[in-house]
């Protein structure tokens, strides 16, 4: 058994256009909330509702949390998904929380953001995709 409570939180935001089209792993992500593995799950779609809901918005809602995992506790940021827009406007808001959760300019918190990137603690997979 390698499940360890001392790793810390693993809260998982995904985002979406469709509850019933691409939610994927819906049904493990569930599991690892049931088991453990998760402790939280936060799931935005941006074509389910009249306005559309990005990971960013929901990253903004449960902003002292994610500031506080950064901050304190030594927080591992993994973003995947979509280059053209997804990565840059989460990026964004992660240095605007930093910033705005600290004493922090935004100068300040995206080189502490960049310097999570060469820690290792801010890691990105991203793809292109030739449909919008």
């Amino acid at each position: 058994d390698h499940h360890n409570n001392d790793n810390g939180k693993c809260v998982l935001f995904f985002g979406c256009r469709h509850p019933k089209k691409d939610y994927l792993f819906k049904d493990e992500w569930q599991t690892f909330i049931e088991n453990g593995v998760l402790n939280d799950l936060f799931v935005a779609f941006s074509r389910y509702y009249d306005n559309k809901v990005y990971v960013q918005h929901l990253l903004k809602e449960k902003s002292s949390l994610i500031s506080n995992m950064i901050l304190n506790e030594d927080a591992k940021i993994f973003v995947c998904g979509d280059a053209s827009k997804m990565a840059k406007d989460v990026e964004k808001t992660f240095i605007e929380l930093v910033a705005l959760h600290s004493k922090m300019s935004i100068k300040e918190s995206t080189k502490y953001i960049e310097n999570m990137k060469i820690s290792q603690r801010y890691n990105i997979d991203i793809w292109s995709s030739s449909t919008q």
